[in-house]
């Protein structure tokens, strides 16, 4: 009885230490990850000094709480006491693994401020970008080694350790990906040579699997200079005979009569923009003579993007200021409305002004690289902005960075990626809006059977006459607003689809769909992946197609017989690449 009342009096007098030293403890936790996740205020110094002001406030809190560890006598009883001494060590280790993620919070706030000075002109700062580099894979390695194990702890101690351990890790990957990109973008801007990029212009109100190619620019860095060529159109670009590149079997199966090494508009119609790349590559030196180190395809949300960053751009020709909120309406409607019928060759040369505006701007220096560097991450994320280097060295951190585009380059055997492409030669796109439902079965044996439902929305105006916008072609569509589309279905290397064919990695099905203006069509895919389950874990990566309009993504999880880990119903736009993981117990 008196052994019983004594360790009472221990466990209460620990409990109340822990809930003070636990508001200590998630305090630090958030602060530090709001240090790494790079919130927008950290773009300026008082954004970064008053980050390195919370980190210190936590850093003060926290030492109070080992303070009061230390002092409490409670809890230093607690070391005699078998089951309570493992309390204690766990509290002290907890409390001492936060206050080390604060120091590596301040770290990394110390490597962007050496980024956080504006661009000086026509030159990007690679020494800053080594450094943020270096400590983010310091920082990365370090959280990595804070997450220990929480068997053996209690009730509220064993649910902060694990809530830390969950950030610690989560944040850890982040920025071991950030350091990969980082180097990765090192090297493909000419840290170690010179290097010419072609950047490949997609229009969006024309889709393929990207939009389509139509304007081009020839970039130019060196040592961390960057200059800007003369925007061309691929018309100046036109080839009498395909480039040399070989096309793989079901890449020819399905994409072969759409002729994409020689016709620049159907060259990133497959998924895998690696390939499409190489491609262009091909396609530009048999066009021109002149052979390029790799290619940037950027879409006009990237060019929203990165005009977040630079201001809008004022161009001849265009009726208003271009701008971030703006320049989908703009360059993919209201250009078109000013010439809705003849010669569109005005109209190309407005879209590359702008897109030539914009990066002399961005040449001409003055803008905050943090900023820069988080619109081109933002536009990388959604594929709107993808990247090829015909360096096996440089394309293989490009792929392990993820900033590749092309969706098997991570988890092939669990990547689902869906594209609905413009039949026509209309640019309707920009009025289609597209939704992709997935219902996932998971039987007893672990086998996953996702079913997915991919409905188009045609918005286009009816009762229109002929327009370059909105048609009729007369080959694939006979009405003003009419949009015929492609729809594909990429389901995961290895899955079983019925009547499909390996292609860009994944397998493909695809299925044709007429939507007239006004009309909603749905078609439907089914992709079964054997031993879905693995280790108790179901994952799923979710790659999206760049759409002007993110497509609407739902997910829905029905696991009968199994203990699910996770929210079974998921409802967002599909803006980025997901990747969906649940725990799945027997």
């Amino acid at each position: 009885m008196v052994l019983g009342a004594v360790l009472a009096v221990i466990g209460a007098a620990a409990v109340r230490t822990l809930l003070h030293v636990r508001a200590s403890v998630n305090s630090a936790r958030m602060l530090t990850a709001q240090v790494v996740a790079a919130e927008p205020s950290l773009s300026t110094p008082a954004g970064r000094a008053g980050a390195l002001g919370e980190l210190s406030r936590a850093r003060t809190e926290l030492a109070s709480a080992q303070a009061e560890i230390r002092s409490s006598v409670p809890l230093d009883m607690a070391r005699l006491v078998p089951g309570l001494s493992t309390q204690r060590a766990g509290l002290v280790s907890l409390v001492s693994d936060a206050s080390r993620a604060t120091v590596l919070g301040r770290g990394l706030i110390d490597a962007v401020s050496h980024l956080g000075g504006p661009l000086q002109p026509g030159h990007i700062p690679l020494n800053g970008l080594a450094s943020l580099q270096e400590q983010s894979k310091r920082t990365a390695d370090g959280l990595g080694s804070l997450v220990r194990p929480a068997g053996g702890l209690w009730s509220i101690l064993g649910a902060a350790r694990r809530t830390f351990n969950t950030e610690a890790g989560s944040t850890s990957l982040r920025l071991s990906g950030a350091s990969r990109a980082l180097g990765a973008a090192s090297q493909f801007l000419g840290a170690d040579g010179p290097r010419n990029y072609l950047v490949a212009g997609e229009n969006n109100a024309e889709m393929r699997d990207q939009g389509m190619v139509l304007s081009y620019v020839v970039l130019h860095l060196q040592a961390g200079s960057i200059s800007v060529g003369a925007p061309g159109h691929v018309d100046q670009l036109q080839l009498s005979k395909p480039a040399p590149i070989g096309i793989p079997a079901g890449t020819q199966a399905i994409f072969g009569a759409l002729e994409p090494t020689q016709v620049w508009q159907s060259v990133n119609a497959p998924a895998n923009f690696a390939w499409s790349a190489k491609a262009m590559t091909a396609m530009f030196a048999q066009a021109t003579g002149q052979h390029v180190d790799g290619v940037i395809g950027a879409d006009v949300p990237a060019l929203a993007d990165l005009l977040s960053v630079t201001g809008p751009v004022s161009v001849p020709g265009v009726p208003q200021a271009v701008s971030a909120a703006n320049a989908g309406d703009v360059l993919l409607h209201v250009l078109y409305q000013q010439e809705p019928t003849g010669s569109q060759v005005g109209r190309h040369e407005e879209i590359g002004a702008v897109a030539a505006a914009t990066a002399k701007r961005i040449e001409a220096g003055g803008l905050s690289a943090l900023d820069l560097a988080r619109a081109i991450g933002q536009a990388a994320n959604g594929r709107h902005l993808q990247v090829w280097s015909a360096d096996p060295r440089v394309e293989s951190s490009i792929d392990a960075a993820g900033v590749s585009g092309s969706p098997a380059a991570i988890e092939p055997d669990r990547t689902f990626t869906v594209a609905a492409e413009n039949a026509t030669a209309t640019k309707l796109d920009y009025y289609v809006r597209s939704s992709v439902a997935l219902d996932v079965s998971v039987d007893p044996h672990g086998t996953a059977v996702v079913r997915g439902t991919v409905t188009l929305t045609n918005a286009a105006p009816s009762g229109q006459t002929p327009s370059y916008q909105l048609g009729p072609d007369h080959v694939n569509s006979f009405r003003p607003g009419d949009y015929v589309a492609r729809v594909y279905w990429w389901g995961p290397a290895g899955s079983i689809q019925a009547a499909s064919v390996a292609e860009s990695g994944l397998r493909l099905n695809q299925t044709p769909v007429a939507v007239g203006p006004g009309q909603q069509r749905s078609v439907h895919f089914q992709t079964t992946v054997v031993g879905a389950v693995r280790h108790d874990r179901l994952t799923l990566r979710l790659v999206p197609q760049p759409r002007l309009y993110p497509a609407n993504l739902v997910v829905h999880l029905n696991a009968p017989g199994w203990s699910v880990a996770g929210a079974t119903q998921l409802t967002t736009p599909w803006s980025s690449t997901l990747d969906l993981h649940w725990g799945l117990s027997r």
